[in-house]
């Protein structure tokens, strides 16, 4: 993630990073004209690199948690729309 365009869009009120198992996480966060939730979820895989689903711009202090966690290797974008 560090060096990527992400770091330029903005950012969106986001939750804290929830570990839901040794090698799940997830994020919640809101868009500012609806009430429908944002759901990021990162998967640890056996290599150490990272699926993430559903990836939404956090702020700098959760994208380095993130990166701590291990490197992004796969990202999976729901639709169009995200």
């Amino acid at each position: 993630m560090t060096g990527t365009n992400i770091r330029n869009k903005k950012v969106l009120p986001h939750g804290d990073i929830i570990k839901l198992d040794s090698r799940l996480w997830y994020i919640t966060g809101s868009l500012p004209i609806s009430h429908i939730p944002r759901n990021m979820v990162v998967y640890k895989l056996n290599s150490g690199r990272l699926l993430i689903h559903s990836a939404v711009a956090l702020k700098e202090e959760f994208m380095l948690d993130i990166e701590n966690i291990g490197k992004p290797e796969f990202l999976i974008v729901p639709n169009k729309y995200h």
